[in-house]
């Protein structure tokens, strides 16, 4: 699990956690009173998938705009963020292997050389999905919409999207 968060004097202190797996944490870890929400953060959606791609192509000093980001966030729909970024590491290994530039067709490429987790372990994946489904709030705007709602925390008034 990892923490982060800072304070200042007079101003309030946000911490955020994170966990590959909330189910091993004690239950007064997670507790309704000791934190405010729990989000879940489920395998990306198509145009999630488009946008880390495009994150990872430039930081690799790419223009995403040159990429079909529509084709290959088509072709990787089971793939969590950390599989695109091993997909665009293996098309870059393919295309240097070729003397050639990174190109969509490389990427697309290396797309079954890249098992996702959710090839290599569906079962675990399932019942991941199943735990966020029962016990959190989606992060991602597109499980959640993009209402934003007035909440109330200890008297102060915050805004939560939900």
């Amino acid at each position: 699990m990892r923490c982060a968060g800072f304070t200042r004097p007079g101003r309030p202190a946000y911490i955020i956690m994170t966990a590959n797996d909330i189910a091993k944490l004690p239950p007064d870890f997670t507790r309704k009173g000791r934190v405010d929400e729990i989000f879940g953060v489920y395998l990306p959606t198509t145009a999630e998938r488009r946008e880390i791609f495009a994150i990872h192509l430039r930081r690799r000093k790419r223009e995403a705009e040159l990429f079909d980001l529509e084709a290959i966030a088509g072709a990787t729909g089971d793939y969590s963020g950390a599989d695109i970024e091993q997909v665009v590491v293996a098309g870059l290994k393919l295309a240097f292997c070729d003397g050639q530039e990174l190109t969509t067709e490389y990427l697309l490429q290396a797309v079954p050389e890249v098992r996702s987790l959710s090839q290599t372990d569906p079962d675990r994946v399932a019942a991941m999905t199943e735990w966020l489904d029962r016990h959190t709030k989606p992060a991602s705007a597109a499980r959640r919409g993009n209402k934003v709602q007035a909440a109330r925390t200890n008297g102060r008034k915050r805004r939560v999207a939900i």
